[in-house]
């Protein structure tokens, strides 16, 4: 499953049941990997620039509260990494990349 820069829309309430579902749809042994912008659940406005009268927020995550959703929600991280900020105007880029396991754990 690739989720890739999709999650930043997500407010950080929404964040563990979207993990959830991921979980649920992901087959066993199958991957999930993700990209966000990362920083410390900041919001940002965005979508003024396209001058198409639609707004929407954009929400910063910490590597380390992603990681933790995504194992929460069952998942094993196989990698994270990043990429620092390049300028003022730009934010700094996580990536994660997680498996879930070949049996779901029993209930």
């Amino acid at each position: 499953m690739v989720c890739w820069y999709s999650l930043i829309f997500l407010a950080p309430a929404d964040r563990q049941a979207a993990f959830g579902e991921l979980y649920r749809v992901v087959k066993l042994g199958g991957y999930l990997v993700t990209a966000f912008h990362a920083g410390s659940s900041q919001v940002r406005r965005a979508g003024r620039s396209t001058n198409l009268g639609v707004e929407f927020d954009l929400y910063w995550q910490a590597t380390e509260e992603t990681e933790r959703s995504v194992t929460d929600a069952g998942f094993t991280t196989v990698f994270w990494g990043g990429v620092p900020a390049d300028g003022p105007d730009s934010a700094a880029q996580g990536y994660l990349l997680a498996q879930k396991p070949d049996a779901d754990p029993p209930r």
